[in-house]
Parts: structure tokens; sequence; C-alpha cells
């Protein structure tokens, strides 16, 4: 009975530490979905429209405000910041200039023929995370854990890919 329960111990021990992710392997991952869905040609549909742009919003985010030129999220206690300046097109270095921060874990930058994108991630305060994503001139920001960085910026590189291409 002791093996028995010894045995079950290490299993749950071992597939509880397959679920832990580095932070390199969560940024690498991060970073590599914001660059397919940059370059994924799929149209990404609008269903919000704010007072001078239109985005996409995931089902499970509320709009929290919005005015002319930001739009702000939430998902759950999490808040995206979104920017757009409509000065800038879609192949603007604006944001990504000024995104430039000692610090960071990544600073990366993607870019074809119609468009500029790029995401940067920096440890918070906390133990979180802040991602930044963006495209010409549209800039989305958000604090996150670890374990959801892929998703965030999966996320988040669709609005501003939505936005860029209603633009």
């Amino acid at each position: 009975m002791r093996n028995l329960l010894f045995i079950i111990l290490i299993v749950v021990v071992l597939s509880g530490c397959s679920n832990f992710q580095s932070e390199e392997k969560a940024v690498v991952n991060a970073v590599d979905k914001a660059k397919e869905i940059f370059q994924d040609e799929t149209p990404v549909n609008v269903n919000y429209e704010a007072e001078d742009f239109s985005l996409y919003v995931p089902k499970r985010f509320d709009i929290n405000s919005a005015d002319e030129h930001n739009v702000i999220l939430q998902d759950g206690d999490q808040k995206y910041i979104v920017f757009y300046n409509e000065l800038e097109d879609s192949r603007s270095k604006l944001h990504y200039n000024e995104a430039k921060t000692i610090g960071t874990l990544a600073f990366e930058a993607f870019e074809d023929e119609g468009k500029f994108g790029y995401i940067r991630i920096m440890p918070d305060e906390g133990e979180g995370y802040e991602i930044q994503v963006g495209i010409g001139g549209v800039k989305i920001t958000t604090l996150t854990k670890k374990g959801n960085m892929e998703k965030d910026a999966e996320e988040m590189m669709n609005i501003a890919k939505s936005i860029v291409a209603n633009s």
C-alpha cells in the first residue's frame, strides 16, 4: 500500500513539474506567437466600433472605456490599453522607437511589405511581465503572468491587426 501511495505521489509531482515553463521559454513562445499572428494573412473580424476606429475584441473581454484614441479592455482583473494614432500609417516605427528600453526580456520587430510591428516584454515591478505589441500607429499594453504571455501576445497582435486592416 505504501509503495502505491509513493508511486502516486511521484506521478503527481512529475506531472506538476511538466507544466512548469521557464521564463525564457515563455518569452520565446510569446515572441514566436506574435510573429506568427503578424505574418498570418487571415483577416481578423472587427466586432467593436470605437469613436474613430474599429477593432476586434476577444469574446471574454469587456470594454472598460473608450474615446477617440484609446480603448481599455478588461479580462477579469487584467487590463489591456489600446492606443491608436491615426496620423501614423501601418509602416510607422514611432511606437517601436519609443518602446526601446533597457531591461527588456524581448524586443523584436516584424516587417512585411505593408506593415511594421513589434513585441516588447519586460519584467514589471512585481512578479509579472509587461507586454507591449504594436503595428504602425497601434500600440497595446498589458501586465501579465508568465503562463499567459503567449495567449496575451496572440490576442494583442490580433487586436492590433484588426485596427490596422480597418483604418
